[in-house]
């Protein structure tokens, strides 16, 4: 529409707003989460989502913890596969994401190769058996 100011004429556009993450994915920053309710063991979630999408999520934040904690409390989980395994505990993904929030006792065993996200412990993470089977979180950067 246009309007005049003077001698100046303005334009005004609608835009509407594209979502940046696909469809069913959480934005969060310039990252885009999937959390996937299916039960499955920490390889498994790995090639999924490698296979489907990016890779299994890596977390660089506090503030992105709490994002996931949320996602997973809306879906009535307790807790979830994160891409953190037990190589000097390194990302999946190849990011060298610092952050870490570990139980004060995790980890631990050495039998407990995978870590998982336990949300209902105030996001707080867990080491597991990599054969026990929970659901996990995908993620991706912005398309």
């Amino acid at each position: 529409l246009p309007l005049t100011y003077g001698f100046i004429n303005l334009y005004v556009f609608s835009l509407s707003t594209v979502p940046l993450c696909p469809t069913g994915w959480s934005e969060y920053g310039n990252r885009c989460f999937l959390f996937q309710s299916t039960e499955t063991d920490w390889a498994t979630a790995e090639s999924y989502c490698r296979q489907h999408h990016t890779d299994l999520a890596s977390v660089r934040s506090m503030s992105e913890n709490e994002q996931m904690k949320g996602l997973v409390q809306s879906a009535g989980e307790i807790q979830a596969w994160i891409g953190l395994y037990r190589n000097s505990w390194m990302w999946v993904d190849g990011s060298n994401s610092s952050f870490r929030h570990w139980r004060a006792s995790e980890p631990n065993g050495s039998e407990e190769n995978c870590a998982t996200a336990v949300h209902a412990d105030a996001g707080q993470w867990e080491d597991w058996p990599c054969s026990w089977k929970m659901p996990f979180f995908c993620n991706a950067g912005k398309p």
